[in-house]
């Protein structure tokens, strides 16, 4: 075999190779959904792989040329393609923090699709649950839907961190972390654990007077904020006994919001309304109140204001105590 076919092959594996690492990689980190995801990805891949490979082959022929001499254009070409992706998909690699974790996750979003719904059997028809069985829309829609869900039920641990965006989570875990400590006192620690008391307090300083001042917690809860807040909120079921608590995100709702949902339930999730406004922008209009649900870390969450905004909100204890313990 000769030096050429060698060097052609070298550059068929190494673009290829690039291709599904540029798509992939791509896909674990691009804040799209769905199709858009899988054209936009492919398309970066596209242009890295093939794209930039081919016009440093044509400048570099063109270079030669203009100098008088006659290169082999094939040969060159797949020396470049060779080099270049060679040295970009290993640089890819070796960039990833978690390379593993990070092609898997590319990987199972690309080629992950809705499951169609399963076709009736026969017998009687029984109408779907809103909770489990939403009307049908963009997955856009239905992601930002879902998650509205969760933030006007308020009541899960789990679902509610999930439900909104670092910022949001954040500033309604120091709103309440300042009203569990004001009200509760020294008893709040032992009721919660040292393991727990300490998740929700790291990073932060130990100095007493800490929840009283938001904007200097910022910089260090924001990154973190859906976890925060799931501490927060498992503390916050430990000072009611391990009962449960009420509906966490209504004090920062508008009262309209409240109210209907208060009256409609579950159902005012689904009768909300929603506009894509950008590939990976939603706005949620419920009552008279318009949120902007985004896709942020592959989900999407709702942001229903600043840190600034909400975590320095004056709200009455006698709210708060309602909704820890309806």
């Amino acid at each position: 075999m000769s030096f050429y076919k060698i060097v052609a092959a070298f550059a068929a594996v190494a673009t290829l190779v690039q291709l599904v690492l540029v798509a992939v990689v791509g896909a674990h980190f691009l804040t799209l959904d769905g199709n858009t995801l899988r054209i936009v990805a492919f398309v970066i891949a596209l242009v890295l792989a093939i794209g930039l490979p081919l016009a440093l082959s044509l400048g570099a022929i063109r270079s030669l040329e203009g100098r008088g001499r006659q290169p082999r254009r094939g040969a060159l070409a797949a020396g470049i393609f060779a080099l270049v992706n060679g040295l970009g998909a290993t640089g890819l690699l070796w960039s990833l923090e978690s390379p593993v974790a990070s092609l898997w996750s590319g990987t199972t979003r690309l080629v992950t699709f809705e499951a169609a719904a399963p076709e009736a059997t026969g017998g009687d028809e029984v109408a779907p649950k809103p909770e489990t069985a939403p009307p049908k829309g963009s997955d856009a829609v239905e992601g930002a839907r879902k998650a509205v869900r969760a933030v006007l039920s308020g009541d899960d641990p789990k679902e509610l961190p999930a439900a909104l965006s670092d910022e949001s989570a954040a500033a309604l875990g120091t709103l309440w972390m300042g009203f569990l400590v004001e009200n509760m006192g020294p008893d709040l620690a032992t009721t919660a654990g040292p393991e727990l008391w300490a998740s929700v307090h790291q990073g932060l300083p130990d100095q007493p007077g800490l929840w009283g001042d938001p904007a200097a917690l910022e910089e260090i809860l924001v990154p973190r904020g859906r976890a925060f807040l799931g501490d927060v909120l498992e503390l916050a079921d430990a000072a009611t006994d391990g009962h449960g608590t009420g509906p966490m995100s209504w004090p920062v709702l508008p009262e309209a919001v409240v109210a209907q949902t208060l009256a409609h339930g579950a159902d005012t999730a689904w009768k909300a309304e929603y506009t894509e406004v950008a590939m990976n922008r939603v706005q949620a209009k419920v009552s008279d109140a318009a949120w902007d649900v985004r896709y942020e870390d592959h989900g999407w969450r709702v942001h229903l204001g600043d840190y600034g905004d909400l975590a320095t909100r004056r709200i009455a204890p006698r709210t708060m105590m309602i909704a820890l313990r309806p």
